[in-house]
């Protein structure tokens, strides 16, 4: 656009969803379910990215600005794409292996409890037994 000057804006909103993502890696690293959790991150962006180009998109037009209202109908149409492309690719494998991966974790969690000796309550190391089945339970739902 002529006579005006750009910016770059630092973009709260995304670097949360950014830096949320690098959580989720460290959570889920090693884990079969990595690959759909940094699938849903980085829709999440895709999302924050399509709210803004549609809204910028939306008052271009209304100012009469053809130009900056197709640049942005175009960049708008691209993270749209970017957006089917991430849930293909979550629908497509990602989600199944995460899925597989749980129920594995909950064959694998049954077969813990069947071993572990019903804990007596109020008698030291069993309550830690039954704290940490508590836990392992509760982590697992």
């Amino acid at each position: 656009m002529q006579g005006v000057r750009s910016t770059a804006a630092n973009c709260i909103a995304r670097d949360i969803d950014l830096a949320e993502g690098d959580e989720i890696a460290a959570d889920f690293k090693g884990s079969p379910a990595i690959n759909a959790a940094l699938v849903s991150a980085a829709q999440k962006v895709e999302h924050y990215e399509i709210a803004s180009y549609g809204c910028l998109h939306e008052w271009a037009g209304l100012l009469g600005n053809g130009q900056a209202a197709g640049l942005l109908e175009e960049i708008l149409g691209e993270e749209k794409a970017a957006n089917e492309t991430l849930s293909d690719l979550a629908r497509s494998t990602c989600n199944q292996q995460a899925l597989a991966s749980n129920e594995e974790d909950d064959r694998s969690q049954a077969t813990l409890r069947e071993k572990t000796p019903t804990p007596v309550l109020g008698v030291g190391l069993p309550i830690r037994i039954a704290q940490a089945n508590l836990c392992r339970t509760a982590s697992s739902q």
